[in-house]
């Protein structure tokens, strides 16, 4: 016997003389035929229900009951949905952090057919209430509406509950990326502070080329191009932690494209190629001293044994050396703002600013910086003003074979 399609329907007559009105309903997660039934007297008003029932299912009003909790179907969506999605592993991650730090311990109990608006504005409020950034509540209120467009489509929910919450704003008073940048002052001090540090490279890389955590550490001597003055930047590596089934994670590192999944050049000012030359020649005479014991497969930046870096190992050594000199501490993702934003104060123009850091897209840049662009829009208008007004003499550029 086929399976009939979801959305379909029949009526039918049961022995005891009454009218049966049923829906079809996508299989559960066992593959169980789920029914959707109303009982009426006759078989006109059965008819009747039916095509209501239908309309409902439409328009995604109909009223399903299922015992399955949220938390249920969390740990079904993370083991059977996301996998066939093709994301990164690090993306992956990110979704089983959400869900298993966020989500479960607010929403986990409630049945998933029960759940409404309110439980999601419950749900921001508590995020809200621990101190998390906008940025985090709004990423755990992506997932969710993620996750519950899967339970929509498979109907064990009616409609998702998150289309109906406003999206969340900064608070005001939140911080913005632009106060946790460093400004070239504090740059520079943090530069004579590492002066000679294993960590003054990864600080270099970050600061001044905006290369992302992930691609500093995964960066290879083969893709250092002295002749071309060149930095390739191919790959981003991470340690990444994966739920387990039972509720306990596995860390590892993982390889993979850049964020972009687009390969992109440097190019490498006449200091950082010195510097480089000059890191490469100690960490030659690192590597002897150590002999055997020297772990390493042709990374620029390790720790002092040859073991590549990890994220952690740099942020740990930054925040320690930095203010114990004084220094205020800030995010290793905001040193790569930091070069973002010195470079558009500097008056770089915006899509040269997004090719250094790889961004997909210019609109990317654009919301990241924004303001610093229209501060240096400003700038240029007012130069150009004064250049006007004060009344120079204009000069001659060749055209062709004129000078106009």
């Amino acid at each position: 016997m086929t399976n009939k399609p979801n959305g379909s329907g029949s009526v039918y007559q049961e022995k005891n003389g009454r009218w049966i009105a049923a829906l079809t309903l996508t299989p559960d997660a066992h593959g169980k035929r789920r029914v959707k039934r109303k009982v009426l007297k006759s078989k006109s008003l059965a008819n009747k229900a039916l095509i209501q029932l239908q309309v409902e299912h439409s328009n995604k009003t109909l009223n399903i009951r299922s015992n399955e909790t949220v938390g249920q179907f969390a740990e079904r969506w993370l083991s059977t949905v996301i996998p066939l999605r093709g994301l990164k592993p690090s993306t992956i991650s990110n979704y089983q952090q959400m869900v298993y730090y966020y989500i479960k311990p607010i929403l986990g109990k409630k049945r998933l057919s029960d759940l409404k608006s309110q439980h999601v504005l419950n749900l921001v409020n508590s995020l809200r209430e621990r101190e998390l950034s906008t940025n985090t509540i709004r990423r755990a209120r992506s997932i969710l509406h993620n996750m519950l467009e899967t339970a929509v489509e498979e109907d064990s929910l009616s409609k998702n509950p998150v289309v109906r919450t406003s999206l969340i704003k900064k608070s005001v008073g939140e911080e913005t990326r632009v106060q946790k940048s460093y400004s070239t002052q504090e740059v520079n001090r943090a530069l004579t502070i590492l002066r000679g540090s294993i960590y003054e490279g990864p600080f270099r890389l970050m600061v001044c080329l905006g290369l992302r955590i992930g691609e500093v550490i995964a960066l290879r001597w083969n893709e250092v191009n002295f002749e071309e003055n060149q930095l390739w930047i191919i790959r981003t590596e991470g340690h990444i932690p994966t739920l387990l089934g039972d509720d306990s994670w596995s860390v590892e590192r993982v390889e993979g494209t850049t964020k972009s999944n687009r390969k992109r050049v440097l190019y490498l000012t006449s200091e950082q190629v010195e510097f480089l030359q000059s890191h490469q020649k100690a960490q030659k005479k690192m590597r002897l001293k150590n002999g055997p014991a020297w772990n390493s497969e042709s990374y620029v930046f390790t720790t002092e044994n040859g073991t590549p870096f990890a994220a952690n190992n740099i942020r740990k050594g930054l925040n320690r050396l930095l203010t114990k000199n004084g220094l205020r501490w800030i995010r290793l993702h905001d040193l790569r703002h930091t070069a973002g934003f010195l470079a558009v104060e500097a008056g770089v123009g915006i899509e040269d600013v997004q090719d250094m850091l790889g961004h997909a897209s210019i609109q990317i840049t654009k919301d990241v910086y924004v303001g610093h662009v229209q501060a240096g829009s400003d700038r240029a208008v007012r130069a150009l003003e004064d250049y006007i007004l004060s009344g120079h003499q204009p000069v001659q550029r060749k055209i062709g074979n004129e000078f106009r």
